[in-house]
C-alpha cells in the first residue's frame, strides 16, 4: 500500500492538511511536507515490484503524487503484472496518467464522489471543477467497458451532502456501480454523528423515506446493503444517546460553518414543488432556530427560480411554515416525527 505524499489539488471540508497539501498550504498555513523517499528506496522497489501480486495507491490525490508516478514508471519498466487499485478524486488525469491506465494492470478504480449536482459537489470539494470531474468519470466508465476493470464510488456522508446522498445512490444504480460509504467521523463540525438529536432524527426521517423511493425505483437495488449500513450508523448513534446527551465542545475545521445544510429547491430530489413543500413540513421536527434558518434558505432559493409560475404556491407554503415556526406554541404542539 502506497500513501507517499499529501499532494492534492482539492481542499475537501472533511479532510485536513495531513492528506491534502492544499489545505495544509491555504488553510493551515503550514510549510509543505518534505519528501521521505530517496534513490535507495526506488532502487530496492524496482527489484521487489516483479514479485508483488497487488498494489494500492492512496493520497492526497494519487495521480498527482510524484513518487506514485515514479512507481508506475517502474511497473512499466519491469513489466510487473501486479494488479493495481487507486482511490482518486477524478479531477487530474494527465496524458501520461492515461497511458498508465491503458497499459498497466489497473483492476480497480475507486472514485471519490460526494454529490451529483455541481453546486453541492464544488462546495464540498473546494477546487473541484464539475466539467472535468464528469469527463473523467465518463472516461473511467469507458475504460471499464474496454478493460473490464472494477469501478466503485467512495462516498463520504456529512452535514453538507445528507440530502444529496440518495442521488449518489441513484447515479450508482444507473451506471451499475458499487458504492462504499467512507464513514465521516471527523472533523466534528462536519460529521453527522455529533449533530443535536432533533437534527439527526430529521436526517434519519428523510433517509428512511428515500430508502422507500429508491427500492421502488430500483427493484434490484444493488447497493441496498450499503444504504442500510448508512442508516444503521445514524440509528446506532441515536440509540446510544440518553436523555442527558448534549453536543460537546470539540475541535473543528475552518472549511465548514458546521451547520446542517438546507435542502436546495431545484436540485434533485427537490426539483419538484411537491417535494419542497413536503420537506418544509418535515422540518417541524427541528428546533425553532434551525428550522427558521433552513426555511429562509429554501424561500430565498424559490424566489430566484426562473419558472415563478410553477413555484409561486411553494413560496406561499414555505412562508406559511415559517410563520408557523414564529409561534412557540405552534412549534411545541407538533408531534415529533410528523
Amino acid at each position: 500500500i502506497f500513501r507517499m505524499s499529501n499532494t492534492c489539488n482539492l481542499a475537501c471540508i472533511m479532510c485536513n492538511g495531513q492528506t491534502s497539501s492544499r489545505i495544509r498550504r491555504e488553510f493551515e498555513k503550514l510549510p509543505p511536507v518534505e519528501p521521505h523517499y530517496g534513490k535507495r528506496f526506488f532502487e530496492d522497489l524496482e527489484e521487489i515490484l516483479p514479485h508483488l501480486e497487488h498494489v494500492e495507491f492512496y493520497g492526497g490525490e494519487p495521480f498527482l503524487v510524484r513518487e506514485h508516478v515514479r512507481i508506475f514508471e517502474l511497473i512499466e519498466k519491469t513489466g510487473a503484472q501486479c494488479s493495481i487499485y487507486v482511490n482518486t478524486n477524478a479531477t487530474s488525469l494527465s496524458r501520461r496518467t492515461k497511458e498508465f491506465l491503458e497499459k498497466l494492470n489497473f483492476t480497480c478504480i475507486a472514485i471519490s464522489m460526494d454529490a451529483v449536482s455541481a453546486e453541492v459537489h464544488e462546495q464540498i470539494r473546494y477546487g473541484l471543477r464539475s466539467k472535468v470531474f464528469n469527463e473523467t468519470v465518463a472516461y473511467f466508465l469507458d475504460l471499464r467497458k474496454r478493460k473490464g476493470l472494477f469501478l466503485v464510488l467512495n462516498v463520504t456522508e456529512h452535514r453538507k451532502n445528507w440530502f444529496e446522498l440518495p442521488e449518489v445512490f441513484r447515479f450508482a444504480e444507473r451506471h451499475e456501480l458499487d458504492l462504499h460509504i467512507s464513514t465521516c467521523i471527523h472533523p466534528e463540525n462536519v460529521t453527522l454523528y455529533t449533530l443535536p438529536t432533533d437534527q439527526l432524527r430529521y436526517v434519519l426521517d428523510f433517509t428512511l423515506e428515500e430508502r422507500r423511493r429508491l427500492c421502488s425505483e430500483f427493484p434490484a437495488f444493488r447497493n441496498l446493503p450499503v444504504y442500510d449500513f448508512y442508516l444503521s450508523l445514524i440509528q446506532g448513534e441515536l440509540e446510544n444517546r440518553d436523555a442527558a446527551w448534549k453536543p460537546q465542545p470539540c475541535a473543528s475545521t475552518p472549511l465548514s460553518d458546521g451547520l446542517l445544510a438546507s435542502p436546495i429547491p431545484g436540485l434533485p430530489p427537490f426539483d419538484c414543488p411537491d417535494r419542497v413543500v413536503e420537506e418544509a413540513k418535515r422540518m417541524r421536527m427541528l428546533d425553532a432556530a434551525t428550522r427558521s434558518r433552513m426555511l429562509a434558505g429554501m424561500a430565498q432559493r424559490v424566489s430566484a427560480m426562473p419558472d415563478q409560475a410553477r413555484w409561486k404556491d411553494v413560496a406561499a407554503q414555505i412562508a406559511g411554515e415559517h410563520n408557523r415556526n414564529a409561534s412557540p406554541l405552534a412549534c411545541a404542539t407538533v408531534p415529533e416525527g410528523t
